[in-house]
C-alpha cells in the first residue's frame, strides 16, 4: 500500500485510522507501564537461578556465536544454565527456545544478565537485540508469556497480543469501531489482572489509556510519527522474514537462459512486498538471481535508507 502526501491526508480523515492510532497508542501507553515489572521479574529471576546453578560466579562456558544457528543449548544440552532456564520456559519444546540471540556468556553478570535471560523468552529480535526496557509490546508481550515465572493470567496477554497483531497487520491502517472498543477492554482487563493490580506503573498508565480512548485526532497526532515508524519497522521485519521462508530457486541446467522457477510461497511475499512499496519489489525480485544473492545484505542495507522517512516524517509515502 502506498500512500501520498493527498492520499495520507484523506488517511486523516478516516474514523478507522483514528481507531489505529489510538489503539497503537494505548498499547505503547500499556508497555511503559509493563517495563518497570517486567525488569524487576527478571531480576528476581536472575537471582533465583544464580542460586540455583551454585552461586554467583557460576559462568556459561559453552562456546557458541550469538545470533548464530545451532546453538549448543539445545534439548540435550548438559550446561547447567540451560538446563536451569529451560525450567523457567512454557515452550514444550526446549530446542525451539531463541538460544541464539542471548549471549550465554553473560547470563552470570549480576547487571545485564538478566536482560540476556529476557530475550530467550522473546519472538525473533532480527538485529535489534532490545531488552525488556526497550523492547516492543508484542515481544514484551511473549516474554510475559512464555516465562513461567510470571503469574499473569495467559487469557489476558493472549487477547491484547492478538491486538497487538492484528494492530500490526492492518495494512490499511484501520480498525473498526468494535475492534477498537474490545481492544480497550482487554487492555483493561489485563491490567485489572491480580498480578498487576498492584504494579503503580501499570495502574499510573491507566489515565493516559483512557485519555487516548476517546481523543480526538489533534491528541493521537502527539505519537502519530513515533507509531507510524514501529509500523514500517515492523513490515520491514515481516518482510525479510517472509523472504527467508521462500524456497531456494531451483536452476534447470538444460535451458540456454537461465530460468527461475518461483515458488508459489513466493506469491504470498510479493502481495507483502506490494505494500512496502514498488522499489522494496524491485530490489527483491532482482535478489532471486544467483549473482544477486551473494550480495543481498548489500541490497538489504540500501533498501533501508530508501525507505527511511526524512524530514516530515507524519507523511510516509510508500509501505
Amino acid at each position: 500500500m502506498s500512500f501520498g502526501a493527498k492520499g495520507f491526508s484523506q488517511k486523516r480523515n478516516d474514523p478507522g485510522y483514528f481507531n489505529w492510532l489510538a489503539v497503537a497508542d494505548a498499547l505503547m501507553f500499556l508497555s511503559d507501564g509493563l517495563r518497570k515489572y517486567a525488569e524487576d521479574k527478571m531480576k528476581e529471576l536472575h537471582v533465583l537461578i544464580t542460586t540455583n546453578v551454585g552461586g554467583p560466579g557460576v559462568k556459561c562456558t559453552c562456546k557458541c556465536t550469538p545470533g548464530k544457528k545451532p546453538n549448543p543449548h539445545g534439548r540435550t544440552a548438559t550446561c547447567i544454565w540451560a538446563q536451569e532456564l529451560k525450567k523457567f520456559h512454557h515452550f514444550p519444546r526446549k530446542s525451539d527456545i531463541p538460544w541464539h540471540q542471548s549471549i550465554s556468556s553473560q547470563w552470570h553478570d549480576p547487571v545485564d544478565g538478566h536482560r540476556e535471560i529476557a530475550k530467550l523468552f522473546m519472538s525473533d529480535l532480527g538485529k535489534n537485540w532490545a531488552t525488556t526496557t526497550t523492547t516492543d509490546i508484542g515481544r514484551l508481550l511473549n516474554l510475559l508469556i512464555f516465562c513461567n515465572h510470571f503469574k499473569i493470567q495467559h487469557a489476558s496477554l493472549k487477547a491484547v497480543k492478538d491486538w497487538r497483531n492484528k494492530w500490526a497487520h492492518a495494512s490499511d491502517l484501520t480498525l473498526s469501531d468494535i475492534d477498537k472498543q474490545n481492544a480497550f477492554k482487554d487492555i483493561e482487563c489485563l491490567m485489572n489482572d491480580a498480578e498487576l493490580v498492584g504494579i503503580k506503573e501499570v495502574q499510573d498508565c491507566r489515565s493516559s489509556i483512557k485519555k487516548v480512548e476517546t481523543a480526538v485526532f489533534s491528541v493521537l497526532q502527539d505519537n502519530e510519527s513515533k507509531i507510524l515508524e514501529e509500523f514500517r519497522l515492523i513490515q520491514q521485519f515481516q518482510l525479510i522474514q517472509e523472504y527467508k521462508e521462500c524456497p531456494k530457486i531451483e536452476e534447470k541446467s538444460e535451458v540456454s537462459e537461465e530460468e527461475i522457477r518461483v515458488p508459489k510461497k513466493f506469491d504470498k511475499l510479493v502481495t507483502v512486498v506490494d505494500k512496502m512499496g514498488s522499489v522494496f519489489l524491485a530490489i527483491l525480485l532482482f535478489a532471486i538471481s544467483p549473482l544477486s544473492r551473494k550480495v543481498l545484505g548489500m541490497l538489504m542495507f540500501l533498501a533501508y535508507f530508501m525507505f527511511y522517512p526524512v524530514g516530515d516524517r507524519t507523511v510516509i509515502s510508500d509501505y
